[in-house]
């Protein structure tokens, strides 16, 4: 059976307010493992372009390496909405692997959501 690279970034609602909580995690659908860092960021939607939302976390991070196997969903990553943070559309962005075990392939998952007055 040849390997499946499948996952998502999911976030736990479509739409949030200041002060609540995104909360996003990584699903793995495929046939092998993902890894994956704590380290992840936000982007607004500007025109037709995604660029770094000032809000977006900037660390410190822990480094661990977090694995998915194959149908399982990994820990929340959360990000409390600031109150200053504008309404609009939103993305949380996550940099995650396949295949530990051979060569890597790398990946960026995204997951949207809009902030809401």
């Amino acid at each position: 059976m040849r390997p499946i690279s499948r996952a998502r970034l999911a976030t736990n609602r479509q739409s949030y307010r200041a002060e609540s909580t995104v909360f996003a995690r990584v699903e793995n659908y495929g046939t092998v493992a993902v890894g994956y860092g704590v380290p992840y960021s936000i982007e607004h939607l500007e025109g037709e372009s995604w660029v770094e939302a000032p809000e977006s976390p900037k660390g410190p991070w822990i480094l661990p390496l977090l694995l998915n196997p194959p149908g399982f969903s990994g820990r929340c990553n959360g990000f409390l909405v600031p109150p200053e943070m504008a309404a609009g559309n939103y993305r949380v962005v996550k940099e995650v692997m396949f295949g530990l075990l051979r060569p890597a392939v790398r990946k960026t998952l995204t997951a949207e959501f809009q902030v809401i007055p």
